[in-house]
């Protein structure tokens, strides 16, 4: 019998211990924060199929078996690494041409740094947008604008579409002339131009949550990467862990007590799990 709350430290779920943990402890700070990023994903995705679930095909998460349940099912079977798991929303996905290896690079690229080219079919879209602005034109299919005049063709893109235009994005798209000038030339050419963009554009620079090295190490003492997961168990078990007994299992040589836990451990957990996190630059 499922039990809807846990008050003793013999009813913690089978699957808990620690020691499964420590494959962690050489991890980077990259690591360990794409394993929170996994976590965050299975969170999302028990919240989605509760949410709409008359609406999906699929009623569940584990009906659906994506990458998020198969993850909750390796931390289930004590094996808390997410990062072996490839992320194949339950099929086989291969590269069968130089075209996918180069699209799974830029992805990959994008995802990691937020930096990468103009897809052809974003090129498309918005060649399609500049006919409506400006004209038809017989060549548009082609990717071809020269028959726009000098000032519509530089027209900058974010302005085009206008503030009213409902799908305006924060996503400005630029051009780097790599065969004209030396990279620190670009670099400082951006950086003066995100400062006017920011400004015509009125977004402001949000605001994030800065992670340091030195939060490696609290993630792994405070043991982030646990309370996580015993968190998605007691969401998708519909079940609760006492504090008191949550804190002797996590820290069962009192490293860390109640008044601690809420006032380090908590809002540790909610500056990484939040969508604004910046992780230390590589230069």
């Amino acid at each position: 019998m499922k039990k809807l709350f846990i008050k003793k430290l013999e009813d913690m779920p089978a699957w808990f211990s620690n020691d499964n943990y420590t494959i962690f402890d050489d991890f980077s700070l990259e690591d360990l924060y794409r394993e929170i990023q996994s976590r965050i994903s299975i969170d999302l995705a028990i919240d989605f199929f509760v949410e709409n679930s008359n609406e999906s095909d699929y009623k569940s998460i584990e009906e659906h078996g994506a990458f998020e349940w198969r993850a909750y099912k390796s931390i289930l079977s004590g094996s808390p690494m997410l990062s072996k798991l490839s992320y194949d929303n339950g099929e086989n996905f291969e590269c069968f041409s130089l075209t996918d290896h180069l699209i799974d690079g830029q992805l990959s690229s994008y995802y990691q740094y937020g930096v990468r080219m103009m897809g052809a079919g974003e090129l498309r879209h918005l060649n399609g947008r500049l006919e409506e602005k400006c004209g038809p034109s017989e060549y548009v299919d082609d990717f071809n604008m020269e028959l726009l005049d000098f000032r519509k063709y530089h027209l900058p893109l974010a302005h085009l579409l206008g503030e009213d235009d409902i799908s305006r994005s924060s996503q400005v798209p630029i051009v780097l002339d790599l065969a004209s000038f030396t990279d620190k030339e670009i670099v400082a050419g951006v950086k003066d131009l995100l400062s006017n963009i920011r400004k015509q554009l009125s977004i402001a620079t949000p605001d994030k949550n800065r992670v340091w090295e030195a939060d490696r190490n609290k993630i792994l003492e405070r043991k982030v990467l646990q309370i996580l997961d015993l968190r998605l168990w007691e969401k998708y078990e519909g079940t609760k862990i006492k504090k008191s007994v949550l804190i002797v299992a996590l820290y069962p040589s009192g490293e860390i007590g109640e008044s601690d836990f809420d006032a380090t451990v908590n809002p540790f957990i909610k500056k990484l799990t939040s969508d604004n996190v910046i992780l230390p630059l590589k230069i």
